[in-house]
């Protein structure tokens, strides 16, 4: 693809795992170029009275952030899926993140407080018991989409260093152009919901 400033003709896919920070980055898109989003359109727990058909949904807003493993029913098939959805967009974003088990604690926090936003603080001795063969094959399934589109992965890590040219390297990935200040305002890491003192918990 050719490098482009994103306005409202150009419309960006975000493929991602859970825990990743792809919620953060579709509000960063929608909020800095101006261009309305759609988060997880077949996720029953954000749309529980709402349906979503595929692919009429998509072309109601400019931006689309999906979850790998969630797709619509009756889908078997996920990169034939992806390959079949991409083509509605003019730029693809896939967000996941190298670190499975922090992934995996973080998704596990969320489970049982029920709070997906809220910051969170894991002492030395906690045990959620964690069940890596499900987030194990999230985040296979995400390698495997990503190297059917060709297409890199943009890394958790990465993205909400905090490090500016890090951050640069992420975005050259991408293929449209963004101004890394006003992106910043969204990932910095002092936001993040995981935190290593105690103390910042409110």
């Amino acid at each position: 693809m050719d490098t482009y400033t994103v306005n409202s003709k150009q419309r960006i896919l975000i493929i991602g795992t859970y825990r990743s920070g792809t919620q953060t980055l579709t509000r960063a898109f929608s909020e800095i170029f101006k261009i309305k989003s759609l988060q997880e359109p077949w996720n029953r727990r954000l749309h529980r009275h709402k349906k979503h058909k595929y692919p009429e949904c998509l072309k109601k807003v400019d931006c689309v952030k999906t979850l790998v493993h969630i797709v619509p029913p009756g889908v078997k098939n996920f990169t034939e899926f992806y390959t079949d959805m991409v083509t509605y967009f003019d730029h693809v974003v896939i967000l996941g993140r190298r670190d499975r088990v922090k992934l995996a604690e973080s998704f596990h926090t969320a489970e049982i407080s029920h709070q997906w936003r809220d910051r969170y603080y894991l002492g030395e001795n906690y045990d959620f018991k964690l069940e890596m063969e499900v987030h194990n094959w999230v985040c296979d399934l995400l390698v495997k989409v990503s190297e059917e589109l060709k297409i890199p992965i943009t890394w958790y890590e990465d993205l909400y260093s905090g490090d500016m040219d890090t951050i640069q390297k992420c975005i050259d990935k991408w293929s449209f152009d963004i101004d890394i200040q006003k992106l910043f305002k969204y990932i910095d890491p002092q936001h993040k919901y995981r935190l290593k003192n105690p103390k910042s918990v409110i």
